[in-house]
């Protein structure tokens, strides 16, 4: 992966171009579209196959294909623009797409991956026996408090660099759903505010539920965890 997207856009461009490769626009490539009834058929094959799928975003990958086919192509593109539009204001996209990016940016000396899989490796089993305790037998916004509280900790001792870390962990080792994002994405979709509330109350009955005080930065700087850890530190140099 590469953090320069339009530079190595243009470097493949220069390339392709000294090779001689000239652009080849798809919108005008029909040779393999001589029996569209085909390819509409497929596409009703995989609109049924999926049909009962929790992930909605393949359905509307399906559409854009369906409108590729059928539009012209100003018009499938338009239609492809709005999709992903819709898509940028789902909460089950926007997990995915925390997922993927959180999947790249851990170390893989807490995560390994590998050809179709990735695993938490030992020091990231390690954080994840620290991450779940307290929240054995937990369910629903108690495992969630539990897990981000912990998770803070974790943050706050420099155990983590960020918290998509600790969501990244959460989904190899420790099956949360991605399409939730991990726990730390999760809490910040819900509102951490009124989650840290709860935590107030169920504190009086475990201590697994008192609030790091990195939650309750985290909420002046509109629930974002990494802002408040940044912020702190920065204190600490200040004032050290």
């Amino acid at each position: 992966m590469t953090d320069d997207l339009l530079g190595a856009a243009h470097a493949l461009a220069a390339q392709l171009a000294a090779a001689g490769i000239r652009p080849r626009p798809v919108a005008g490539r029909r040779e393999r579209m001589a029996d569209g009834s085909e390819w509409l058929d497929t596409v009703r094959g995989k609109r049924s196959a999926i049909a009962q799928a929790a992930l909605r975003s393949a359905a509307r990958i399906v559409d854009c294909i369906e409108a590729a086919l059928l539009l012209p192509a100003g018009a499938a593109l338009r239609f492809e623009r709005t999709a992903h539009a819709d898509a940028l204001a789902d909460p089950q996209f926007l997990a995915l797409r925390h997922v993927y990016f959180a999947e790249r940016r851990i170390s893989t000396a807490l995560l390994e991956r590998g050809p179709g899989r990735a695993g938490p490796t030992a020091l990231g089993r390690g954080l994840l026996a620290v991450l779940t305790r307290g929240s054995e037998g937990l369910s629903g916004q108690r495992r969630l408090a539990a897990s981000v509280a912990q998770g803070a900790r974790l943050l706050a001792a420099g155990r983590v660099a960020r918290a998509s870390d600790i969501d990244a962990l959460a989904v190899h080792g420790l099956d949360w759903s991605r399409l939730t994002g991990g726990p730390f994405f999760e809490a910040r979709q819900q509102g951490l505010g009124p989650l840290v509330e709860r935590m107030q109350f169920w504190g009086e009955e475990d201590p697994v539920f008192n609030t790091p005080s990195l939650l309750r930065a985290a909420i002046e700087t509109d629930d974002d965890i990494d802002a408040a850890l940044r912020r702190g530190r920065s204190e600490v140099v200040r004032t050290g």
